[in-house]
């Protein structure tokens, strides 16, 4: 089994920035954000764009986060609508505006 926590931490202290969470702790924790355009193809409609906006966390700092909570990222609040493990010890957490 691969150790990824030493990568994880490269990745994070280079790409990670301030998240701000409005749960029930009221804290800050660092993570990587993406927005970008996903084409998605579909029957009978051709190909169609969709956002997708995630957050990669830390599992272990994404533990007690829950699908509901909202987060302020770049001045924008989300809602987390999932919460997808990677396998390598880092939690992507789907975002909608919320």
């Amino acid at each position: 089994m691969v150790d990824f926590s030493g990568l994880n931490t490269a990745v994070e202290t280079t790409f990670a920035e301030v998240v701000h969470w409005l749960d029930a702790f009221d804290r800050t924790l660092s993570g990587i954000f993406d927005s970008r355009h996903v084409e998605i193809e579909t029957e009978g409609q051709g190909v169609v764009s969709e956002l997708v906006t995630t957050l990669g966390v830390k599992a272990d700092e994404a533990e007690p986060i829950k699908t509901g909570e909202r987060c302020e990222v770049r001045g924008v609040l989300y809602r987390i609508v999932d919460r997808r493990p990677d396998g390598q010890g880092m939690i992507v957490l789907l975002l909608e505006r919320a």
